[in-house]
C-alpha cells in the first residue's frame, strides 16, 4: 500500500465537527489512599491558575512545520481568490446572484473547515492524516523515537513521564489520566509508553500489547515498592464527557494528574469536575505547541459554538475558522526560526530540571502560570489583507514547493486527499533527489577535500616529527654539555681554591724564608721534628694494633654473622610452623573439635557398655544353663529314688551338698 493509497480514502464522518464522537465505555479510575493530611498548602509566591490548567509550551518538529508548510500552499490560491472576491463584489452582486453565492460560501465553508480541521491533525500528530484504520502490528513495529519524532506534544509527553519513572517514589502510586481526542492518537501514546517501566491502562480499546499487568491496588500494603509507581490511564475527551464511574465506589478516588493533549477539553463538564473534586482540584497540563493554531485559540477563544449546522460563512463560527487560519499563516514564519533541538534545554533546562522544582509534593502539582508569555508577545493578532497576501506568496520551506495544486471548483475530500498524497510523494521524490545528489556529487567532493587536507596533515605531522627528532637530540646535546660545564666550573673552583691554598702556604714559606734563622730556632724545629718523630711511631704502632683488632673483630663478625642467617633461617622456620599450627588451633576444625572429643569419647564409652552388656549376658545365660542341667539331674534321680514304701523310704539321697560340677 503506497502514501496516496493510505491518505485517499473516504472522509470520516466527523471532518467537519469540532469534537470526534467516540464510543461510550466505562472509565474507572485508581484508588487514591490520600488522606487530608497529605495536602500540601499553596505557596503565596506560585501563580495558581483558578482553573487549575497549566499551558506547557512545546514546539513542533520538523515533518510537522513542513507538512502545515505544504497544506497552507495547497489551499493559497483559494485564500487568496477569497480575498480578491471579498474585495472586488458589491453587496448588489451579492443579492443578484443569490443561488450561486449559497453554493459558493457552503463550498468555501467547507475549504475553511477542512483547512482548519487538516493543520490542527497535523499540530497533534502527521499518522492521524491516515483515515482509515492502522494495525496494531504497524504501530508496534514503529520506534518509539519516530513516533516522538513527528510530534512535539508527544516530546514533552515522553519527557515528563521519563521523569516521573525516574523520580516518582510516593507509596500509593502516582496516577496520571491521558486525554486525547481519538482512539488513534491513544493508540500513539501507547505506542511510546510500551516498554516503560510503569503500568498503564486504556480505558477506550483494548492494550497494543497485552503484558499481563494490570493496576496495582496500592491499598495492600505488601505491594509497597515492588510495583513500578507510576499509572497511566488512556481515555478519549469524548468517553469522559459521556460516562463516569468510580472503579470501587468511593468518593475518595483521585488521580494525580491529568495530561490532555486535547488543548479543548471542557474542564466544566461534570464527569471532569467529579474527577478533580477534591479539596484541592487535581492539576490538568495541556501542552501547547507555541505559534500553532492551539497557541493562537488561547488568544482568540473560540465563540460559543451554536447548533445550527448550515454552513454560513456569516456566522461567527466561520468567521473564528477564517480568522484563524489567516492568523497563523501570518505567524507561521515564527516555526522556522525557532531551535527544535535546544527548545526543551531552553524552556525547561537539562533533563527538564526545571520541572522538577515544580514538583514539591507527588500529591498534587504545583506549576507557576504564564509560561506562554514570551511567545504571546511575538503573536501578530492584528494585520492588513497586504500582509496576509504577501505571507501567503512567501514559502519558509527549505525544499521546492511542489507543483501540485487542488481543482477548486470541482472539490471533494477525496480529491484533496490524492493531491496531499502526491504533493508528498513529490516531497519524498525531492528528498531521495537531494541524498542522491549529496552522495553522487557533495560527499565524494568532501571526501576529496578531506584526503587532500588529511595529506596535508600527514606531510605537516611528519615534518613536526623530524624536527622533534632534531629537537629531541638538541636538547640531549645540550644536557650532556650543561653537565660538563657544571663539571667543569666545579673542577675550576676546586683547582681555585686549591691554588688560593697553595699561594698562601708558598708566601707562609716565603716569609719564613726571609727570616733569619737562629740556634733557637733550629733547636726548636729538631724538637718538634723528635716529637713529630715519636708521635709517627706511636701513632703507627697504634694503627698496626688497630689492624691486628679489626681481623679479630672482622672474624667474630662473619662467624656471628653465620650464626645468625643460621638462627633467622631457624627462626622463619619456627615462625612458619608456629604461624601453621596457629592457623590450626584459630581455624574452624578447633571449634569443633571438642565436640568431636566428646563424641568420640561417648562412642567409646557406649562400645565398652555394650561390650559389658554382651559379656554380662553370656555370663547370665552360662550359669542358667547349668543350673537348670543341675536341677534337672536332680529332677530325675529323685524321680528314681521314689521306689517301695513311701513311708520311710530305703534308697534316701545323702543331705551332703552336691557339687555343681
Amino acid at each position: 500500500m503506497n502514501l496516496m493509497d493510505l491518505l485517499s480514502g473516504d472522509p470520516p464522518s466527523s471532518i467537519y465537527s469540532t469534537n470526534e464522537l467516540e464510543k461510550d465505555s466505562v472509565l474507572q479510575l485508581p484508588n487514591d489512599n490520600l488522606s487530608k493530611n497529605n495536602v500540601v498548602n499553596l505557596s503565596q509566591e506560585v501563580e495558581q491558575p483558578n482553573n487549575g490548567i497549566y499551558y506547557l509550551p512545546t514546539t513542533l518538529t520538523r515533518l510537522q512545520k513542513e507538512l502545515m508548510e505544504l497544506v497552507v500552499k495547497m489551499f493559497s490560491p483559494e485564500l487568496l481568490n477569497e480575498l480578491t472576491t471579498k474585495k472586488s463584489r458589491t453587496s448588489i452582486d451579492s443579492l443578484l446572484d443569490s443561488s450561486s453565492n449559497a453554493e459558493h460560501e457552503s463550498q468555501t465553508y467547507d475549504k475553511i473547515a477542512l483547512l482548519l480541521d487538516q493543520l490542527q491533525t497535523i499540530e497533534s500528530h502527521p499518522s492521524l492524516l491516515v483515515d482509515h484504520f492502522m494495525p496494531k502490528k504497524l504501530l508496534l513495529s514503529e520506534t518509539s523515537e519516530r513516533l516522538l519524532s513527528m510530534s512535539g506534544k508527544l516530546q514533552l509527553f515522553n519527557r515528563i513521564v521519563d521523569f516521573l519513572v525516574e523520580k516518582c517514589d510516593y507509596e500509593t502510586g502516582f496516577h496520571v489520566l491521558i486525554v486525547a481526542q481519538s482512539v488513534k492518537e491513544l493508540e500513539l501514546v501507547e505506542g511510546i509508553i510500551v516498554g516503560k517501566d510503569l503500568n498503564y491502562r486504556n480505558l477506550s480499546t483494548a492494550k497494543l500489547y497485552d503484558d499481563g499487568k494490570s493496576i496495582p491496588d496500592y491499598k495492600n500494603k505488601s505491594l509497597l515498592n515492588k510495583d513500578a509507581k507510576v499509572c497511566l490511564y488512556l481515555a478519549t475527551s469524548q468517553q469522559l464527557y459521556n460516562k463516569y464511574t468510580s472503579s470501587v465506589g468511593t468518593v475518595n478516588s483521585k488521580f494525580n494528574l491529568i495530561f490532555s493533549l486535547d488543548s479543548k477539553l471542557d474542564v466544566s463538564s461534570p464527569s471532569i469536575e467529579l474527577i478533580r473534586s477534591e479539596t484541592i482540584e487535581t492539576p490538568i497540563i495541556i501542552p501547547i505547541p507555541v505559534f500553532s493554531l492551539e497557541h493562537i485559540s488561547l488568544q482568540i477563544p473560540q465563540p460559543a459554538q451554536n447548533y445550527n449546522y448550515s454552513k454560513d460563512t456569516n456566522s461567527s463560527l466561520f468567521k473564528w475558522n477564517l480568522r484563524m487560519v489567516k492568523t497563523f499563516i501570518v505567524n507561521r514564519f515564527h516555526l522556522f526560526e525557532s531551535n527544535e533541538q535546544s527548545f526543551f534545554k531552553d524552556q525547561y533546562g537539562g533533563s527538564i530540571k526545571t520541572i522538577q522544582s515544580w514538583f514539591p509534593s507527588w500529591t498534587n502539582l504545583r506549576l507557576p502560570g504564564g509560561l506562554l508569555q514570551s511567545f504571546n508577545d511575538q503573536l501578530a493578532i492584528n494585520f492588513t489583507d497586504e500582509k496576509l497576501i504577501k505571507k501567503i506568496h512567501s514559502n519558509y520551506s527549505s525544499l521546492e514547493i511542489p507543483p501540485i495544486a487542488i481543482d477548486f471548483t470541482n472539490f471533494s475530500y477525496k480529491k484533496y486527499k490524492v493531491a496531499l498524497a502526491e504533493s508528498l510523494n513529490y516531497r519524498i521524490i525531492q528528498v531521495e533527489e537531494e541524498v542522491a545528489k549529496t552522495y553522487g556529487t557533495k560527499i565524494p567532493e568532501f571526501r576529496i577535500e578531506e584526503s587532500k587536507r588529511q595529506l596535508r596533515l600527514d606531510e605537516d605531522e611528519e615534518i613536526v616529527a623530524t624536527s622533534y627528532r632534531k629537537l629531541r637530540r638538541l636538547n640531549e646535546d645540550a644536557g650532556f654539555a650543561e653537565k660538563k660545564i657544571n663539571k667543569i666550573d666545579s673542577d675550576l673552583s676546586k683547582s681555585n681554591d686549591k691554588k688560593v691554598e697553595l699561594e698562601r702556604k708558598l708566601a707562609y714559606l716565603e716569609e719564613q724564608k726571609s727570616k733569619p734563622l737562629t740556634e733557637d730556632d733550629l733547636t726548636k724545629q729538631s724538637d718538634t721534628i723528635e716529637k713529630l718523630k715519636e708521635e709517627m711511631k706511636n701513632l703507627s704502632e697504634e694503627l698496626t694494633k688497630l689492624e691486628t683488632e679489626n681481623e679479630g673483630i672482622r672474624d667474630k663478625y662473619q662467624t656471628s654473622s653465620a650464626t645468625a642467617a643460621s638462627i633467622a633461617a631457624k627462626l622463619a622456620k619456627f615462625t612458619k610452623q608456629n604461624k601453621k599450627i596457629t592457623d590450626k588451633m584459630e581455624g574452624p576444625g578447633m571449634k569443633v573439635l571438642p565436640e568431636l572429643i566428646k563424641k568420640d569419647t561417648l562412642i567409646n564409652y557406649e562400645y565398652q557398655l555394650s561390650k559389658l552388656k554382651n559379656d554380662n549376658e553370656f555370663i547370665s545365660s552360662f550359669i542358667q544353663d547349668r543350673i537348670d542341667g543341675v536341677s534337672r539331674e536332680r529332677q530325675a534321680i529323685l524321680e528314681a529314688s521314689t521306689t517301695g514304701s513311701s513311708s520311710r523310704p530305703s534308697n534316701r539321697i545323702s543331705r551332703a551338698s552336691t557339687p555343681l560340677t
